[in-house]
């Protein structure tokens, strides 16, 4: 029977981390130094101008997202949302599928100069790039954390793109938690 230690798991998402991918719209590799400010860098213009970023994902991603949400609007003073209503969620999916949850509320809700963070373990689900192919269309920004295979479709339609070489959710979805958190902290200090 395999044993497993918190210390070791601790310790591959601390290596997941350090060897974190950060690439730019044209997928050149920035430092993860760079990454990170210009991710505070894209926040903090989204909070001058009075703009609203917001943020989805999928399954236990969508508590990151919202984690993420909370922080950036009660630490952070940044207007930010998710969509997360089970009701409107359900019938968009009843009524036009699930790849299509986002489609409608992004839509009607995303202004010019707003930001897309788009967090998701796969970089593979088909609702996620439906609203990152209508954002690139619309020519908004956005951010992605994703994982799992490098060649995922999310991975490079960020202007920042933070991408996790591990396939274990647990530890792409603590990793995605541990630089959101970095992110809010930085933005409030």
């Amino acid at each position: 029977m395999k044993k497993f230690s918190l210390i070791k798991y601790a310790w591959d998402i601390n290596e997941v981390i350090k060897n974190l991918l950060v690439t730019d719209k044209k997928g050149d590799k920035l430092s993860i130094n760079h990454g990170c400010d210009g991710f505070i860098e894209l926040v903090k213009k989204v909070k001058e101008d009075r703009k609203k970023i917001i943020i989805i994902a999928n399954g236990g991603s969508v508590s990151t997202a919202s984690h993420f949400q909370n922080d950036l609007v009660k630490a952070c003073n940044v207007r930010a949302l998710i969509y997360s209503d089970q009701p409107l969620l359900t019938a968009l999916a009843n009524d036009l599928g699930y790849e299509h949850i986002y489609d409608v509320p992004f839509k009607l809700w995303i202004d010019k100069d707003d930001l897309l963070i788009i967090i998701s373990s796969s970089g593979e689900s088909k609702n996620l790039i439906n609203v990152s192919n209508y954002a690139q269309d619309k020519k908004i920004k956005i951010i992605t954390l994703t994982g799992f295979k490098s060649d995922n479709y999310i991975r490079n339609q960020g202007d920042i793109n933070f991408y996790l070489d591990s396939c274990i959710y647990g530890i792409v979805e603590n990793a995605h938690a541990i630089i959101t958190h970095f992110i809010t902290d930085r933005i409030k200090d």
